[in-house]
């Protein structure tokens, strides 16, 4: 196994611009939306809306930092991870408009030393992810080595032995290693170092003056604590080292310097809007499918408006941002709150603004026509991400009924309910996440899902073709004595600074992983147990006196640890 897919990713601030405004209506619904999510008194968020470069929204929520009871403020520095992208891809574009490199350069004429695999990798393909090189955040070594300092040459010794999961430009994979790669070729050209390249280029010259790169080395002026779920609530964000994320995700920036760098890229202040328009392009992959992916951004549509958006997840945070160019708006939310997602409230926001009017609305539909859906069908790749890349084993979606109601479940991941709105197409977790059953053309019978967002991809879409592999079948629990499950009790290291804690709570067994919430276990026998809330399950390693020594995760691979304590 290459990643475990565990259970993981009244006082604020309101005030309008005075150019423009919104209405009444509008405000008030946005503040429900992110009421509804964010407390006061716990980890918090920033969101911004503009027109023509000009807020016309502003809210503030939650706590910069929650032990010292500091609230957010509309300023404050937050790290936006993958948002990090953007920035390197038109930094390099800005060196293609010098004519100090050209997107078609295979990338050896900068790194003669790279493993290419003997395949012309250019830097269009790190730019688009369609290089086939295998993203180092999902390979084991990250999940040992993420909180110790690296090197650039250390980091890619890491990832550039490790075969090509496909024939450059053939297909799309996410690949935070092509993007750090994209970083050091723009050290080899500029004959600077990333970081100072970026406040020479770019922050300097828009007066992004909050923007700099995240570092344990240096004071950042109103950086938030992160914070990641914890048994209790919330806890402090796992440490982690800044030389990892790099040109794929280092950035800090508060909304107020992304503004300035949103409405920058309507001119040329920093680049010709030739070359902007092609980080802005839907990248074709050689097979004629589109990637849904640009330079650093995704690329979409619904309606007949163009969507470009990036979002951005490192320890203790989470960002998102979507820019609508025929409307000149921009809308961006930094959190330091992961156990939120501000993608769910950007969705419902630009719906709103944009009077998309999606309503998730339901469709009857009764069981017996629901049957058609059931089965095993494959999955080829989630957020983003070819299944090659984190995992040895294939990945398979289950569609089930129970209770007159369509459920899908994936390898390793929770069983959530369907809503069927007609047409074959379903919602998942929410009204803009989407599940389309497909035909055959011969027989009509179902043949495949199409997984999409209705504002968006990372990618293509996940095309998944029905297998004949029967449905596993549902685990039966049983009673174990106290005495048997109080052995297992303890904490257990999977390496890294993962663990999982194993404790009794009302005479049940529960886990809890770093970062994450507690789950209950359930027993099949005495050494074996179960989770229902996602497909994974656990076992128990005894030595030979009977006493518990570690533990095996099973999901979607498998997982070893020791008991430490």
């Amino acid at each position: 196994m290459k990643k475990i897919f565990f259970l993981l990713f009244i006082s604020s601030l309101f005030f309008t611009a005075n150019a423009q405004t919104i209405s009444g209506v509008t405000e008030k619904f946005i503040d429900s939306v992110l009421n509804a999510n964010y407390s006061a008194i716990e980890p918090g968020a920033v969101l911004l809306i503009a027109e023509e470069g000009k807020p016309i929204y502003q809210k503030v929520l939650g706590m910069a930092s929650v032990e010292l009871t500091v609230p957010m403020k509309e300023d404050y520095v937050f790290a936006i991870g993958s948002m990090t992208k953007q920035f390197t891809a038109i930094a390099i574009l800005q060196l293609v408009q010098q004519g100090k490199l050209n997107l078609k350069d295979d990338i050896k004429l900068y790194m003669p030393d790279y493993n290419s695999h003997d395949k012309i990798i250019t830097i269009e393909n790190l730019l688009t992810h369609t290089a086939g090189i295998p993203s180092f955040t999902e390979m084991d070594t990250f999940s040992t080595l993420f909180n110790k300092d690296i090197t650039l040459k250390e980091m890619v010794g890491i990832f550039q032995d490790a075969p090509l999961m496909f024939e450059p430009g053939t297909d799309w994979s996410y690949s935070n290693s092509g993007f750090n790669l994209a970083g050091m070729i723009i050290e080899k050209v500029s004959g600077m170092t990333y970081e100072d390249y970026l406040q020479k280029n770019i922050f300097d010259p828009l007066k992004m003056t909050s923007t700099t790169l995240g570092s344990k080395e240096k004071i950042i002026p109103r950086f938030v604590n992160g914070y990641q779920p914890s048994m209790v609530n919330y806890m402090p964000a796992s440490e982690f080292s800044w030389t990892w994320p790099y040109a794929a995700g280092q950035i800090v920036s508060n909304v107020n310097d992304l503004l300035k760098w949103d409405d920058a890229l309507y001119t040329n202040k920093i680049l010709n809007q030739e070359l902007i328009q092609q980080a802005f392009t839907n990248y074709k992959l050689s097979t004629g499918e589109y990637a849904n992916y640009g330079y650093g951004w995704t690329v979409g549509e619904y309606n007949g408006v163009k969507i470009i958006r990036h979002g951005g997840a490192i320890n203790g945070f989470l960002s998102d941002a979507i820019r609508i160019p025929e409307k000149h708006l921009y809308i961006v939310m930094l959190t330091n709150n992961t156990k939120q997602r501000p993608d769910g409230v950007m969705n419902e926001i630009l719906n709103k603004l944009l009077h998309f009017d999606i309503t998730g609305n339901a469709v009857p539909i009764d069981a017996e026509q629901l049957k058609k859906y059931t089965g095993t069908y494959q999955v080829n790749r989630t957020g983003g991400r070819l299944v090659s890349n984190y995992s040895d084993e294939l990945i398979y979606r289950y569609f089930t009924i129970d209770s007159n109601n369509l459920y899908a479940q994936r390898t390793g991941g929770a069983k959530y309910k369907l809503t069927y709105l007609g047409n074959d197409e379903f919602y998942t977790t929410d009204k803009f996440s989407r599940i389309k059953f497909g035909h055959d053309a011969a027989d009509k019978s179902i043949m495949t899902t199409n997984m999409f967002d209705v504002f968006g991809n990372y990618g293509p879409n996940d095309i998944g073709m029905k297998t004949d592999i029967p449905i596993p079948t549902e685990r039966m629990e049983i009673e174990l004595p106290q005495e048997v499950l109080q052995k297992y009790e303890g904490k257990y290291d999977f390496g890294g600074g993962f663990f999982i804690k194993i404790f009794i709570k009302d005479n049940k067994l529960f886990g809890q992983a770093t970062g994450q919430g507690a789950f209950e276990m359930f027993a099949e026998n005495e050494t074996e147990f179960f989770l229902k809330i996602v497909d994974a399950s656990i076992t128990f390693q005894l030595n030979d006196a009977g006493e518990t020594i570690g533990m095996t995760l099973h999901q979607g691979g498998d997982m070893h640890a020791k008991k430490v304590d």
